[in-house]
């Protein structure tokens, strides 16, 4: 998919380059990791007695969405072979720390005898990260007006994941009425690993760990370019 940026000076040409290559390189991680997490819960909802009626069909309409929200974020890659190797890499650096997390959580559903405890960690881990991404995404928005004093061309609306949450929390809210049971997650050891695992992606060490390699696969892919599924235009 080819996509038309008009920008008016120098300054706004550079904040489009540094903007779309934070998203690539960070923000779309950031996302591709919280549809991973959002696809094995739902995949574990739908084996859940629960899965019915309203809860079914919102838990339906999050899939259509993440679906399509990973279909738009891939037709403005430039290669999808180079973003699939190199967000698994990312991924796969991620995954203990995502792992960590959700454990951190069943084992706080464990201690306060909630049954289906595997079921809701695995919710409440892709509704952070869900959240995180959308995070990660406005932060990047605003940085990047900051750091250049000016408009941006383009605010890269395909990373934006947060019509997708807000479908996401009306599953979890669904999923968890009528409960008698009322647990507190904000542990602070709970607190802590979200830290380390927020880190790891929007300070982009997860990234770093594996530039390198990236960098030595696709070198054309790694320069500090505008993609070239873009196209831009000065406006006199």
């Amino acid at each position: 998919m080819r996509k038309k940026i008009i920008y008016y000076n120098k300054v706004e040409l550079e904040a489009l380059r540094y903007c779309a290559r934070v998203m690539d390189f960070g923000v779309s991680l950031t996302l591709t990791a919280a549809l991973n997490e959002m696809l094995n819960a739902y995949l574990l909802l739908r084996e859940d007695k629960r899965f019915r009626h309203k809860l079914k069909q919102l838990a339906n309409e999050a899939d259509r969405k993440a679906t399509m929200q990973k279909a738009t974020i891939m037709s403005v890659m430039r290669d999808r072979k180079f973003f699939d190797d190199y967000s698994d890499k990312v991924i796969d650096l991620a995954e203990k720390d995502i792992t960590d997390f959700r454990m951190g959580i069943k084992q706080m559903l464990d201690e306060n005898g909630i049954k289906d405890s595997e079921l809701i960690a695995q919710c409440e881990t892709a509704s952070v990260l869900l959240k995180l991404s959308v995070e990660h995404y406005h932060v990047t928005i605003s940085k990047t007006k900051e750091k250049f004093k000016c408009r941006l061309p383009d605010s890269c609306p395909e990373f934006n994941a947060e019509n997708l949450t807000n479908t996401w929390d009306a599953v979890c809210k669904l999923l968890y009425s009528n409960r008698q049971e009322d647990v507190d997650l904000n542990a602070e050891q709970n607190k802590i690993l979200f830290e380390r695992m927020a880190k790891g992606f929007c300070d982009g060490q997860y990234t770093k760990e594996c530039l390198q390699e990236a960098q030595r696969l696709h070198p054309e892919f790694t320069e500090n370019d505008i993609k070239v599924t873009d196209e831009t235009e000065e406006q006199k």
